[in-house]
Order: C-alpha cells, then structure tokens, then sequence
C-alpha cells in the first residue's frame, strides 16, 4: 500500500516502484516455499557449562530459605572514605 500510494502522490517514479512491486510479488509467491527453500538444520544438544534459570531456582528451593522472609537482604554500598585535597 506505501509503494502505491508513494506513486500516486508522485513521489516514487513508476520504474522504481515496479521494481518493488515485482520483488513483494516474488516474495509473496515464495511464502509458501519457505521450509523447500531454506530446511530447517537440526537441532545440536549441546552441553551448556551455565545452568538454566529454571535449574538455578530449583537447586534453591531444594537448598531452603538461605535467610528469614522477615530480614529484608542487605544491598546498602559502603560507605567510602571522604576525599581531600592533598592533606
């Protein structure tokens, strides 16, 4: 719909506008072709040396409650040493 109404209003010349049209109506036809043209390459299980988040979350619930629900965890900074200016 932008190719023609690009046309209409003049700011498209009519060569390059059927180009494009020409490469929407091959893709359009190859939609269906996909898996023929392009298979899909079979899945390699590969042994990952980082644990999934599901398998991290499962190893803690299975360790229990590191701290108490009611101890809110500590994510306060220290709190660094005053500058001076060379004394």
């Amino acid at each position: 719909m932008k190719v023609i109404s690009m046309l209409m209003n003049k700011q498209l010349d009519t060569k390059t506008a059927g180009i494009v049209l020409y490469g929407l109506q091959l893709a359009s036809a190859n939609m269906g072709r996909e898996r023929e043209l392009f298979p899909p390459e079979p899945e390699e299980e590969e042994e990952s040396s980082c644990p999934s988040l599901a398998e991290i979350l499962l190893d803690r619930l299975r360790e229990g409650p590191g701290q108490s629900a009611s101890e809110p965890p500590n994510f306060e900074a220290p709190i660094a040493a005053p500058l001076t200016n060379g004394e």
